[in-house]
């Protein structure tokens, strides 16, 4: 399962998105904004960069550290023509968040996803789950899905199912 949502309003969500610790939990997989050029980042950490291994940061970028980085790229009298953010909760991280400790034993299960997609002036959503092999279980999947409708609705986000 999957679920998929148009956000109403543009700018409550991107202020939400760029402006506000709405996000800030998760981590970024990968963020595409196109403007003048194309930005195209990779969340995945370059460990190189890092010289202590004992600060070996984790493997993706958080977006409270990209998010500054995206604004100003968006920032500015003409938006952008369009941007792509796919974000990723580690299952550790959403265990707590569920509180469901079991998830975190889910051998099937990596992650989940979030991803935003902009584009002709219209704001869309969608989750996925990130299985680390076939499973026939959908219950750590429809717990993402209820997540986060919950969530758009405490933001108070005002969204149409696709």
């Amino acid at each position: 399962m999957m679920l998929a949502f148009t956000l109403s309003s543009l700018k409550d969500a991107t202020s939400h998105l760029f402006t506000q610790p709405s996000f800030d939990d998760f981590d970024v997989l990968s963020v595409t904004i196109v403007s003048y050029i194309t930005f195209s980042m990779d969340g995945h950490l370059n460990a190189a960069f890092f010289e202590d291994a004992d600060t070996q940061p984790d493997k993706l970028c958080s977006w409270q550290r990209l998010r500054p980085v995206c604004f100003s790229i968006i920032k500015g009298k003409q938006p952008p023509v369009s941007f792509q953010i796919t974000f990723f909760l580690d299952k550790d991280k959403a265990s707590n968040l569920f509180n469901d400790p079991m998830l975190a034993n889910n051998q099937d299960i990596d992650g989940f996803t979030l991803h935003l997609s902009y584009r002709n002036h219209t704001l869309s959503l969608s989750t996925g789950t990130v299985f680390s092999r076939f499973s026939l279980d959908r219950d750590s999947e429809r717990l993402w899905d209820h997540y986060v409708a919950a969530w758009i609705k405490q933001k108070q986000l005002d969204f149409e199912e696709a």
